[in-house]
């Protein structure tokens, strides 16, 4: 589709091309001829009659029209091949800039049609588990209130997770409003984050360390907050039991880093560059840990980012733990 469409696009700045060169050409051609007609004259018989000797006007006026032909014709056939090179030339780069021009079209249809895929599948999931539990209980005449209350429970499971598909993917596509960008107490936000997400630390026996410089850097609170969440939740999510979660917060030339550690799997380096794309996660295979989620957190995280004017970092290695750090402007 976009192959063709690169030929059109390219034919239209042929032809404008092509129109501009032509309307040049006959400018061109006519002042050439008018110069021409104008400078075949007294200098040019003076010069007949000195190789010639004494003609007639009818003798001269012939010449003069065989000269004045003849570089008509010079001066056209220059400006046709003009004109082909142009047409040559402008024909090769044409579709080279429509391609060029064409090319994030495509790439941004390409990845709202993966978008699409992705998320009709993660959708279709928790649809397909729970139209087969319903089912399966119509189908047992001994369903007892104890099963009913599983399935139900069940349910309710699948539906949290169609919904925070549902918010991540509002959270994706929602323009929204700008952030209130503004000077900010990071270590205060972290402390925050620090806070709630404890008690799921906690759960897994994860102790998280703490080195949290005092300063001021340039975002939104709220964005913030929702970033190191994000990141927060990842590292326990993938940490194993009894491991260690390392939180610092430092400063690098005018910037400061938020930096989250965590002793984790680790990724690899062909799935480190896609870690932030929608709906990607990493293969689980490496890791006895059963991770829910949709693969959508980083993807929100650096959405925040961006709109905040920061820049957000992966590190990583297999068996080596990861590292996610969030840079953003200090505010002296």
């Amino acid at each position: 589709m976009f192959k063709s469409a690169s030929i059109r696009l390219a034919a239209w700045y042929v032809a404008i091309l092509m129109a501009m060169s032509l309307a040049f050409s006959v400018w061109v051609y006519r002042e050439a001829t008018n110069e021409l007609r104008m400078g075949i004259g007294a200098p040019f018989v003076i010069k007949l009659q000195d190789r010639l000797g004494r003609i007639s006007e009818s003798e001269v006026q012939a010449l003069m029209e065989v000269q004045y032909a003849d570089s008509q014709r010079r001066i056209l056939f220059n400006l046709m091949l003009l004109n082909a090179g142009v047409f040559a030339v402008g024909a090769l780069a044409s579709y080279v800039l429509a391609r060029r021009t064409l090319r994030p079209i495509e790439e941004a249809l390409e990845a709202q049609n993966r978008f699409t895929a992705d998320a009709s599948h993660e959708l279709r999931t928790p649809l397909a588990a729970m139209k087969t539990e319903i089912e399966v209980a119509i189908r047992d005449p001994k369903l007892s209130k104890d099963d009913m209350r599983e399935l139900l429970q069940s349910n309710l499971e699948e539906i949290d997770r169609m919904s925070g598909l549902a918010q991540g993917l509002l959270t994706l596509a929602r323009s929204g409003e700008d952030p209130h960008v503004k000077p900010v107490m990071a270590q205060e936000i972290v402390h925050d984050v620090l806070a709630r997400m404890q008690p799921l630390a906690d759960a897994k026996k994860i102790t998280i360390k703490t080195d949290l410089a005092n300063m001021r850097v340039l975002g939104d609170a709220k964005s913030i907050d929702a970033i190191v969440c994000i990141l927060l939740d990842n590292a326990i999510k993938y940490s194993p039991q009894k491991s260690t979660i390392t939180v610092s917060i430092s400063r690098e030339d005018s910037h400061g880093h938020i930096a989250i550690a965590d002793q984790g799997p680790g990724i690899s380096a062909e799935a480190l560059p896609h870690v932030f794309d929608r709906f990607y996660r990493a293969d689980s295979s490496r890791t006895k840990e059963n991770v829910a989620g949709h693969g959508l957190g980083l993807s929100i995280a650096q959405k925040l980012v961006r709109a905040i004017g920061g820049t957000i970092r992966a590190q990583s290695a297999e068996g080596q733990g990861s590292t996610f750090t969030l840079r953003l402007p200090i505010v002296q």
